[in-house]
C-alpha cells in the first residue's frame, strides 16, 4: 500500500515516537507480535493525524502521488532531515510515555487536539532551530 500523507518521515517518526512512548512504562515487552495489534492500530492513527496537521515539507518529501522521501544526500538537507525528524519522534515519546494504560484509540480523527498540539511544539521547535546562534538552519 503506497503512502497516502503528506510526509513519510515525520509519519514513521511520530509512529516509532508513540511507540515508544506507550511502551516505555513496561518492565519487558511481550514476544507475541499480535498482543500489541491494538496499540499499533492507535499509534497508526495517531501519526496519520499529526501528519494531516503538518504541511508537505519540501525540503523532506517529494510532493507526488504518493509523497516519497527525498533521499538522504551529505550536508544540511540530510541535517535538515535527521532533526525534524527527531524531534517529531520526542515529541511524540513525550505526549505518550507512561500511557500505556490508556485504551489505544484507533481513529485518527479522535486525535485531533493532540495532533494540533505536536504541530505547534514542532513548528517552535523549528523555530529554535533558526534561533540558534548562527542561524541554524533546517533547510
Amino acid at each position: 500500500m503506497a503512502f497516502s500523507g503528506n510526509n513519510p518521515t515525520l509519519f514513521n517518526a511520530a509512529v516509532n515516537g508513540f511507540l515508544a512512548g506507550v511502551l516505555d512504562s513496561r518492565a519487558g515487552l511481550d514476544p507475541v507480535t499480535a498482543d500489541y495489534a491494538a496499540i499499533e492500530a492507535a499509534a497508526v492513527a495517531f501519526a496519520t493525524e499529526v501528519d494531516a496537521q503538518i504541511a508537505v515539507d519540501a525540503n523532506i518529501t517529494t510532493a507526488g502521488t504518493p509523497n516519497t522521501t527525498i533521499a538522504p544526500v551529505a550536508g544540511a538537507t540530510s541535517a535538515g532531515a535527521y532533526a525534524k525528524s527527531h524531534l517529531m519522534f520526542s515529541l511524540c515519546f513525550g505526549q505518550w510515555s507512561g500511557r500505556l494504560n490508556q485504551v489505544p484509540d484507533p481513529l485518527a480523527a479522535d486525535y485531533l487536539s493532540l495532533a494540533l498540539g505536536i504541530k505547534g511544539a514542532y513548528n517552535a521547535g523549528l523555530a529554535a532551530y533558526a534561533a540558534a546562534p548562527g542561524g541554524t538552519s533546517l533547510v
